[in-house]
């Protein structure tokens, strides 16, 4: 294994065993939590009542639309369709609801 790799997986280990308070005392800057993003299905803001929310998650809830800085997200992972005929072929694999509450532009 390379140096590289192992430095790389001893840095995600640590950070994997710090709290998030502590994660956060090593970010060079401002941040934007996981939480003040909207999901797909809150996009427009068209919040559910609570009694509606408690109904198993569809995509829309596990998917969000993020338009700004990406580096100050904190999130683990971030997906970006880079070709049309990429999204032509992936919107194949969600169901027709999930795809409906897409606007687009």
């Amino acid at each position: 294994m390379s140096k590289k790799k192992k430095e790389w997986r001893a840095e995600k280990e640590r950070l994997l065993g710090l709290s998030l308070e502590d994660r956060r005392k090593d970010y060079r800057g401002n941040y934007v939590p996981l939480e003040k993003i909207s999901t797909w299905a809150n996009h427009d803001n068209n919040a559910a009542p609570e009694e509606e929310q408690k109904k198993p998650l569809s995509l829309a809830d596990k998917v969000s639309l993020y338009k700004g800085d990406i580096t100050i997200l904190e999130v683990d992972a971030i997906v970006n369709a880079v070709f049309a005929e990429w999204t032509t072929s992936l919107s194949k694999l969600f169901t027709k609801a999930d795809c409906e509450s897409v606007s687009r532009d």
